[in-house]
């Protein structure tokens, strides 16, 4: 009988630890990043253009639950692109983590809003690349993803990530001049890992 009590005691420690772990005052230090091509092509009557080049992308995120499951997160990614100085992002994220008691599985969204300086390259259009020293990018950012445990405090970290980028361009000649307003969308897959502090 005793040993039952115990059992269940300890059952309802685990779950307890396992869904305080996003609890207020929590630590959290986040790697993830991505990597792939891009091919971008332009043609007209007069010429045809092809570029491609390989990118990776990789952020890390120090976080703090200010509430049970609520984090605010600071990032620091850098987008490095072949053939092309790394650009810069720093945004500023709120993130909220659910932690489903007695699962290893831990669903989470966050949002946030922060600079750049990567806009697109004058070679390919749909590239992006830094083609300014400026922090002058505005960086709007959307996410959702999940935390799978792998082990005590370490998570394997998935996410599906929503970035709109947004800047002006100057245009001065002689007797003239114009801006430019720009957006750029982009929805990709950011792999990492998550540890708890």
């Amino acid at each position: 009988m005793h040993r039952m009590g115990f059992t269940g005691l300890l059952m309802l420690g685990v779950v307890a630890l396992a869904s305080a772990q996003f609890q207020k005052g929590t630590a959290e230090l986040s790697l993830s990043g991505s990597l792939g091509s891009y091919t971008a092509k332009s043609s007209s009557s007069n010429f045809n253009t092809s570029e491609s080049r390989n990118f990776f992308f990789l952020a890390i995120s120090p976080g703090y639950f200010v509430l049970d499951g609520l984090s605010v997160e600071p990032e620091i990614g850098m987008l490095a692109i072949e053939e092309s100085e790394p650009a810069w992002l720093f945004l500023g994220n709120l993130s909220y983590t659910y932690a489903i008691a007695g699962s290893t599985i831990a669903p989470f969204i966050r949002a946030g809003y922060g600079v750049s300086n990567a806009m697109t390259a004058s070679f390919a259009p749909n590239l992006l690349a830094r083609v300014s020293d400026k922090l002058d990018v505005g960086v709007l950012t959307l996410g959702g993803g999940l935390k799978v445990r792998i082990s005590d405090g370490a998570y394997l970290r998935t996410e599906l990530n929503y970035r709109k980028l947004s800047w002006s361009t100057e245009y001065r000649g002689y007797s003239y001049s114009s801006t430019t307003d720009h957006t750029y969308s982009s929805f990709g897959l950011l792999v990492g890992l998550s540890v708890l502090l």
